[in-house]
Order: structure tokens, then C-alpha cells, then sequence
């Protein structure tokens, strides 16, 4: 009787999981397909293709894989209970996996370190160095996904399960017989954990808390600046100051957005599973030992980690193509009212007023010389700092 309804549980539990497993790699294809599609459109049509852009297709591509590899093949396998596709698709399947989540980590991990270098080097690096570094970091990613990953080739394997079933002896993917000893299986799990979440979430907190150093030096740099400034450099750029200050705001709250998005996202996804793994390999208790609710328990945990592939188009596309849309209905904006102003100013004679009479009355010579003098004075004395303000602003 216990049998029976235990063997009821375990199905129920496994078609949930199926259709969990499925649907978020529906969402996880179907939103980092989007943002690909976008982005290679845009870099066809010849417009601006920024360093972000190079990493957010990086991204997508990555979490594309987890996608299929990770989400949509675990689906599949539990669909089909035992592993059909034979011992070189298990080790390929395996090594993509760890593959796919490898190079979404690090990608991350590139992402912060490019929108730390946009702003503490803003001024000390050319455009085409600065992307040469996002390419480096880009490769470097790549590169140490696949070496990080290789051990899954030798770890996992097609074995036949030692149980009977009704149809005869089945195979599985699984690690039989791949440690020796019992400390190596505790240090691979530890060495996942160090350069799959620990390592990165550092690097990621310490980019960003430079971020936000840097962000603010400079605004305090600016307000002290234009309190202890010239008075009549100060008196005619008062409200070029004031814009000045609030895009640095505008840039210090998109950065502040994106890296608590980063963060807090990464967190929730993963330290969960993590925490649990760490749990395991250092109260030295084996998953096989643990209940079969603390089994199923353990898969949630990583099904819900590896739908941080699902989140990261949400968080880097669709917010930086929000960015662009509220652009472009800006610019649409000024435009229909710039149309409006001027349909409205049409006088009886089917003539424009600002044809006949002014709207502002234009500078004197005296005034127009006072203010290119100022212009010019605040300009030589504050260009180093207006330009490395201006080239911050690329969060």
C-alpha cells in the first residue's frame, strides 16, 4: 500500500516537473530568441552596435542554450524516464549543459566589468580599446566556459540500471563509477560553487560598488565645481549645470536599477541551489541518503536557478530596447508639438508669425560677446570634466 501510493506521488511529482521544465524553456527560447533576432537586425540595418549590445547577444545565445540543453532535455528525460539516446549524446548533452550555464555566469560577469570600465575609464580609454577589451573579455568567457566544462565529459556516462523493468534492462546518464576516491565527487561540487556563483558575485558586487563610487565622486566633483565656480560662469550656466546634474542622476538611478536587477536576480535564482549544494558536500550528506521529498525538494531548487536563463532577457533586452522606445517617442513627441507650434502660428494670410515677427527677441552685440566670453571661459576651464561626464553617461 505505501508502495503504491508512493510510486503515485513520484509520478505526480514528475509530470509537474515536466511541465515546469517545458514551459520555462518555452519562455527561455522564445524571449532570448527575441532579443537575437532584435539585436542582429539592428547591426544588419548598419545602426550603432554598442559594446552592451555585443554582450546582450552574447547573453541571449547563452541562456538560448540553456534553454534547450538545460531546460527542454531535462523535460524530455523525465518524459522518457530512462536515457535513450545512447552514451556519446549523454556526455555531449552533460558537457552543454554545464557549457551553457557557464558562459551566462561569465557573460554577467562581463557586463559588469564593461559598464565599470564606461565609467572609471571613460576619459583614459578610446572607443576602439574599450571594445577590443569587451572582445577580450568575450572570448576569455568562452574559453574558460568550455575548460571549466570539460570534466563532464569524463564524469557522466550511459550505464545500464541495475534494476529490472518490464521491458528489460534500461539505460541511465548518470556519474557511476567516475570517482575513485570519496573526496573528489565534494571537491568538483565545491569547485562549481566557487567558479559558477561565488567567484562571480564578487566580481559583480565589486564592479558595481566602483560604479556607484565613481558616480558620485564626479557629482559631488561637479556641485562643488559650480558652488566655488566663477560667479558669472556660474550666473550664465547655471541651467547647463542643472542638466547636467540631473543626467548624472538619470545615469546614477539606471545604473543603481540595473545592477540591484543584476544582483538581486542572481541571488534568488541561485543561492538557493547553491546554499543546498554547499549544505550537502559539507555535512557530508549524499542526496542519495536524503528523503524523497528532500530529492525532489533539491530539483525545484535547480530548476528555479537555471530559470535565471529566463529573467536575463527581461533584465538587459528589454530594458535597454525600453530605453530606446521612450527615445523615440521622446523625439516623436518634439516633433508633433514643434508641427503643432508651427500650424498654430499660421496668421491670416497663410503666413508663419515667426516669419513676420520674431518670438525672441535676438541678443544684442554686447550680450551676444558677453555670453560667447563665458562660454568660452567655462569651457577651457571644466572640458576635461564635461567630457568625462558626457562619456559616463553610457550605463
Amino acid at each position: 500500500m505505501n508502495t503504491s501510493s508512493e510510486d503515485a506521488v513520484e509520478m505526480a511529482s514528475r509530470k509537474i516537473q515536466i511541465h515546469v521544465l517545458f514551459s520555462l524553456s518555452f519562455l527561455a527560447i522564445v524571449g532570448n530568441s527575441a532579443v537575437i533576432l532584435n539585436l542582429v537586425r539592428k547591426r544588419i540595418r548598419g545602426r550603432s552596435f554598442g559594446n552592451i549590445d555585443h554582450l546582450i547577444l552574447q547573453l541571449a545565445i547563452s541562456d538560448l542554450l540553456v534553454g534547450f540543453f538545460c531546460l527542454a532535455a531535462d523535460g524530455a528525460w523525465k518524459y522518457t524516464y530512462w536515457w535513450l539516446a545512447g552514451n556519446s549524446a549523454c556526455k555531449f548533452v552533460k558537457f552543454m549543459q554545464m557549457l551553457a550555464l557557464y558562459c551566462s555566469t561569465y557573460t554577467i560577469v562581463s557586463i559588469a566589468i564593461d559598464r565599470c570600465i564606461a565609467i572609471r575609464a571613460s576619459c583614459g580609454l578610446s572607443r576602439t580599446s574599450h571594445r577590443q577589451v569587451v572582445k577580450i573579455m568575450s572570448l576569455f568567457a568562452c574559453t574558460m566556459s568550455v575548460f571549466c566544462s570539460l570534466p563532464q565529459i569524463y564524469i557522466f556516462r550511459s550505464i545500464a540500471s541495475p534494476f529490472d523493468s518490464e521491458n528489460g534492462f534500461h539505460e541511465q546518464c548518470v556519474t557511476y563509477g567516475a570517482y575513485t576516491e570519496e573526496w573528489q565527487e565534494p571537491a568538483y561540487i565545491l569547485f562549481t560553487c566557487a567558479a559558477m556563483f561565488i567567484l562571480p558575485l564578487i566580481i559583480i558586487i565589486i564592479s558595481y560598488t566602483l560604479i556607484f563610487k565613481k558616480i558620485h565622486d564626479e557629482s559631488e566633483f561637479r556641485s562643488e565645481v559650480f558652488t566655488h565656480g566663477v560667479k558669472r560662469v556660474a550666473f550664465f550656466y547655471s541651467a547647463a549645470g542643472d542638466h547636467r546634474d540631473a543626467l548624472m542622476k538619470k545615469a546614477k538611478m539606471k545604473a543603481l536599477c540595473v545592477s540591484m536587477l543584476v544582483i538581486v536576480t542572481f541571488l534568488l535564482c541561485w543561492a538557493p541551489y547553491y546554499i543546498s549544494v554547499l549544505y550537502y558536500v559539507l555535512a557530508n550528506k549524499p542526496q542519495k541518503e536524503e528523503s524523497g521529498n528532500a530529492e525532489r525538494i533539491f530539483q525545484v531548487i535547480f530548476f528555479f536557478g537555471m530559470s535565471n536563463s529566463v529573467f536575463n532577457p527581461l533584465i538587459y533586452g528589454a530594458f535597454h530596447m525600453a530605453q530606446r522606445s521612450r527615445a523615440a517617442w521622446k523625439r516623436w513627441q518634439s516633433r508633433t508639438t514643434t508641427y503643432a507650434g508651427s500650424f498654430k502660428s499660421m496668421n491670416a494670410n497663410g503666413l508663419r508669425l515667426e516669419e513676420t515677427t520674431p518670438v525672441f527677441s535676438p541678443l544684442s552685440r554686447a550680450n551676444t560677446f558677453t555670453a560667447r566670453t563665458n562660454r568660452q571661459l567655462f569651457n577651457k576651464q571644466h572640458r576635461f570634466t564635461s567630457v568625462c561626464a558626457v562619456k559616463s553617461l553610457d550605463v
